[in-house]
């Protein structure tokens, strides 16, 4: 059409233009345009909204759409193109790319689209029926209330298709890859023709699974129409199923008349599961599925509080216990004390081979402190477990508080623990006797953890302890506690 710059009125009514040209789309405001009973099959948008009352692209028949697909010989010119109501039943599209193009209310009956590229088209209550659409390319396509009755859709990719009321009665949809497609009550599936599907991209997830064995006739539609009564509860990071068991208890008490069902457990990888409810075809999904998941999270919220005040409790307990063991301890002490005053005492400070000091050999109780605070009696009256105890304790509480060494201060709570709970264990009296023997060689070696020749006495008493735990039972108290020594110990005596 050249240069139109001096152009006031065009005629091009009556014509068969198959595009618009570009150069009339930027001049439309400068002159008066008839396009009256044209046949257009790609208009601007600028031009539809103007003109769109005067622009015709129906009736398009066999002889333009024929000239179409031989200019579309390269597969791009219908890239987007534009056919909302136009008619072009019976023509020959394969091979095309219709990719983005407009289709929403076209006829498209009994055409050829075999091997197209029809990638994200619009094409809501348009007209494939009896079309062969074989190996097409329809991944995201809007086909909402489309036809595709007695189409032939045999391997194409119907991968997240919105589908919604769309009708695929008695179409062939055997090979088809319907990944992620969305269909609902309304979407007709009735009298499909279909051997199997895959529910994956290239072939994957086949369905039946066995490659020797297809659908029985009818399967296909009683397997994917029975999906839509379906609500799938997915829980990405694992199950509480006590929680998900209250919860459904309680939805199945609000929607008594649903008659709500769990169908089905799947679990996926990544310790994922999916729950699929059974509800009635009429029932509000949406609705249902969130008042399943608002319902969980309640749950188990309240029960992840029941489990923290459960934990305090026993944490209290066990707290109660130490305070009650400790003060059994001290009046063992005060026991010690007064036998102490009534008995002749020898204090003897060893050194070398020698003693130091008084001796009255006619004591009946012989008690020796020497310099490194280890007590030993002989005797008629020799020490009870509660007087070793008692010892062991004085021993600890002896030590620093060690603000600025964590790891010393850890260990010394844990051997106060520790002390504690060997006397509530089920141990006999010598085993009792040994570990507090035990635990006052690590509280005298933490005492003095700089002198290197402590580090194996500690270690050796941290292996003798925890020999003597190993015949409990694991969630034993002391058990627990041995088994956090070892590493608090190789920190200290390295």
């Amino acid at each position: 059409l050249g240069n139109l710059s001096n152009l006031t009125r065009l005629d091009l009514s009556s014509n068969r233009l198959i595009s618009f040209p570009n150069s009339i789309a930027n001049l439309t405001h400068h002159i008066s345009l008839d396009v009256e009973r044209n046949s257009f099959i790609s208009v601007p948008p600028n031009i539809r909204s103007i003109y769109g009352k005067s622009i015709s692209i129906q009736p398009v028949d066999k002889i333009i759409a024929n000239q179409i697909r031989e200019y579309d010989s390269i597969g791009q010119f219908l890239v987007g193109a534009d056919f909302r109501e136009a008619n072009v039943k019976g023509v020959d599209f394969s091979e095309s790319n219709l990719s983005e193009a407009k289709l929403d209310g076209a006829n498209f009956s009994r055409t050829d689209l075999t091997n197209t590229l029809a990638i994200d088209v619009q094409a809501r209550e348009t007209n494939f029926q009896s079309s062969i659409l074989t190996n097409a390319n329809l991944s995201e396509a809007k086909l909402d209330r489309a036809n595709f009755s007695n189409a032939n859709l045999k391997d194409a990719n119907l991968t997240q298709i919105q589908a919604l009321a769309a009708n695929f009665q008695e179409a062939n949809l055997t090979g088809a890859c319907i990944e992620d497609w969305h269909i609902n009550s309304e979407t007709k599936l009735d009298n499909v023709i279909c051997d199997y599907i895959y529910l994956k991209a290239d072939k994957q997830e086949r369905r039946p699974s066995d490659f020797n064995k297809n659908f029985e006739p009818g399967e296909f539609t009683k397997l994917f129409q029975k999906a839509l009564e379906t609500v799938d509860l997915i829980f990405t990071d694992g199950i509480d199923w006590k929680a998900f068991l209250l919860s459904f208890q309680q939805l199945q008490a609000q929607y008594r008349e649903e008659n709500i069902n769990v169908q089905a457990i799947e679990r996926k990888s990544g310790g994922a599961f999916i729950v699929r409810i059974e509800v009635p075809s009429d029932a509000n999904k949406a609705e249902i599925e969130s008042q399943a998941k608002q319902l969980y999270e309640t749950k188990l919220q309240m029960l992840e509080a029941d489990y923290r005040a459960k934990l305090n409790r026993a944490e209290l307990n066990f707290q109660e216990k130490i305070i009650t063991s400790q003060k059994k301890q001290n009046a063992s002490l005060e026991g010690i004390i007064h036998k102490l005053a009534d008995n002749p005492l020898n204090i003897c400070q060893t050194q070398g081979n020698n003693m130091v000091g008084d001796r009255n050999t006619n004591q009946s109780r012989n008690l020796n402190i020497s310099d490194n605070a280890q007590v030993n009696a002989s005797g008629a009256g020799a020490l009870s477990l509660g007087d070793i105890s008692g010892t062991v304790a004085n021993t600890i509480n002896q030590l620093p508080n060690f603000d600025d060494e964590p790891n010393k201060k850890e260990l010394k709570e844990l051997l106060t623990q520790l002390q504690s709970a060997v006397l509530q264990e089920d141990l006999d009296d010598d085993d009792k006797e040994e570990t507090l023997k035990q635990i006052n060689a690590i509280a005298e070696a933490l005492q003095n953890s700089q002198d290197g020749t402590v580090k194996k006495t500690a270690k050796k008493a941290m292996k003798m302890l925890r020999g003597i735990a190993a015949d409990l039972p694991k969630g034993a108290a002391m058990v627990t506690i041995c088994n956090q020594l070892p590493d608090l110990i190789s920190k200290i005596f390295r």
